[in-house]
């Protein structure tokens, strides 16, 4: 997948400890039409939750901010997965 065109992957390895993101899957959807407004979806373990509210969209932007800085580079991503495919392979 990370050699498909428009498609970067970014490992967060769990040596980057406890951050925002660990707190559940989310998504911020932006979408071409001005009027439509910006939503960011989200998953804890027990519901979903959709969020339009513009001082909660930041607060999502930030944990994706976080968690990205954290992250390993497009690189050592694809290398932490090989490393990690390479074994099972034997």
């Amino acid at each position: 997948m990370a050699q498909r065109p428009r498609v970067t992957l970014h490992v967060l390895p769990f040596s980057a400890g406890m951050h925002g993101a660990n707190l559940g899957g989310f998504q911020i959807m932006d979408f071409p039409e001005p009027a439509d407004p910006t939503i960011a979806y989200a998953e804890t373990p027990t519901s979903i939750l959709f969020v339009e509210e513009a001082d909660e969209i930041r607060g999502y932007d930030a944990m994706r901010c976080e968690a990205h800085s954290a992250s390993l580079t497009a690189a050592q991503s694809v290398d932490f997965i090989q490393g990690v495919i390479e074994p099972l392979d034997e």
